[in-house]
């Protein structure tokens, strides 16, 4: 990246531009032709950032990947992450910038994460 440094503005913009319209056809691509009903990873949409996690949608998570847990702490760390992902600033599309502050918060609140058994 130390080459953008002493590229003009007017190419890094172009660029920036011509990046967004690559990943808009990719995106559409897989859209139109990625059947996201029938994915082998649908269960993972539980962690979107964009929507509070639900109980039933994690103890269902848990039980088809055959996970033994602890229920009361994972409960427990259920609840700390609801309400650190209210507290998330709504509004930015860097979904790996919301990560990083959710778990920071996580963090601070001293979410261990230990909740197999």
């Amino acid at each position: 990246m130390d080459r953008m440094k002493t590229v003009d503005d007017c190419k890094k913009e172009k660029f920036r531009n011509e990046a967004n319209i690559f990943l808009d056809k990719c995106i559409s691509y897989v859209e139109r032709w990625y059947d996201f009903d029938k994915s082998s990873f649908k269960f993972i949409a539980v962690f979107c950032l964009k929507e509070l996690v639900k109980w039933d949608n994690l103890a269902s998570l848990c039980e088809n990947l055959k996970f033994d847990v602890n229920t009361d702490k994972l409960y427990d760390e259920f609840s700390l992450v609801r309400e650190v992902k209210m507290s998330l600033c709504e509004g930015s599309n860097r979904v790996d910038l919301g990560w990083v502050e959710l778990l920071r918060k996580l963090k601070l609140k001293g979410v261990e994460g230990n909740y197999l058994n």
